[in-house]
């Protein structure tokens, strides 16, 4: 008997079965798809890599970006001009200027448009000299006499009503305005009759008696008390914050203090001209309709 060896080869030549056949086709559609698979991949693969499809949807990213970019842009840009115009308005509202600073930390008063501001260094030491000081004599009465202006001034209606004083019974001028005065030259006045008062020797003497020296004694004594009084509430009103430091000196024990402090002080005599320019009449007679006070103002 005739012994096959391998018999496969008859397998090939026998007929298929259509089950065979089936399996047979289905594996060439799959070979034929993944053929296909693959060379779709492929082709993807080239366009990615030459650039074609790849960039299409990156290229809606960056006009969407741009577009963001450009409206950043715009919004810093509009923020930057509106905050330096709000940053300039508001210096200008502020003034950061030394006579609205003055209007802010001052009562109200129509002279302080013609306030000014030096540095100067207190004389503070126990044998400073300067034309103020000292024994009495013509020159330093005339010292004194300069910046003591006691002069009354015009106060227009306007300005008259932000002093919180009332119109009834206050004295008006001719033209409507009503008579003021600086306090600033009130002050100086009281501390010279102080500086008078301690010198009687000298201006009880009718050649040099001051004017106030000519009131009763009770008058010169509530004239005095008035003084220190009215010079003390000032003195606490302004609330001086300068430091008054000290040293070592030879010959002391103890810390000898420096009075020569530095100060930032109004100007006097932009206000003395204030003064002047807006002076009102000098002998100003009661009119017989005025309205009187039955008592003085307290």
């Amino acid at each position: 008997m005739l012994k096959l060896s391998n018999p496969s080869w008859l397998y090939r030549l026998a007929p298929r079965s259509s089950s065979d056949v089936e399996r047979v086709s289905s594996k060439e559609q799959s070979s034929s798809d993944v053929s296909r698979q693959s060379l779709e991949s492929q082709n993807e693969a080239d366009r990615l890599v030459n650039g074609q499809e790849w960039m299409k949807p990156r290229t809606h990213i960056s006009k969407t970006m741009k577009w963001y970019w450009w409206c950043s842009l715009f919004c810093n840009i509009l923020l930057l001009l509106l905050s330096g115009t709000l940053i300039t308005q508001v210096f200008k509202n502020l003034g950061l200027n030394e006579l609205k600073c003055a209007a802010m930390l001052s009562a109200s008063s129509p002279a302080l448009d013609s306030v000014e501001y030096e540095f100067i260094k207190f004389q503070g030491a126990l044998d400073a000299e300067n034309r103020f000081k000292g024994a009495p004599n013509d020159d330093l009465d005339q010292a004194w006499d300069e910046i003591v202006n006691m002069g009354r001034i015009r106060v227009s209606k306007s300005e008259f009503d932000k002093l919180g004083k009332p119109t009834k019974g206050s004295v008006q001028y001719p033209d409507g305005s009503f008579q003021g005065g600086l306090e600033v030259f009130h002050q100086l006045h009281c501390l010279n009759y102080l500086r008078q008062s301690t010198y009687p020797e000298y201006y009880e003497m009718e050649e040099h008696k001051p004017e106030a020296f000519h009131d009763s004694a009770k008058t010169r004594r509530l004239h005095l008390d008035h003084c220190i009084d009215m010079l003390r509430q000032a003195i606490t009103c302004y609330g001086d914050t300068g430091i008054v430091t000290a040293s070592w000196v030879e010959g002391r024990e103890g810390p000898y203090p420096d009075f020569s402090t530095w100060h930032k002080c109004r100007k006097l005599e932009p206000l003395s001209q204030y003064t002047d320019m807006y002076a009102g009449p000098p002998d100003l007679k009661k009119p017989d309709d005025a309205f009187s006070l039955s008592e003085p103002p307290v």
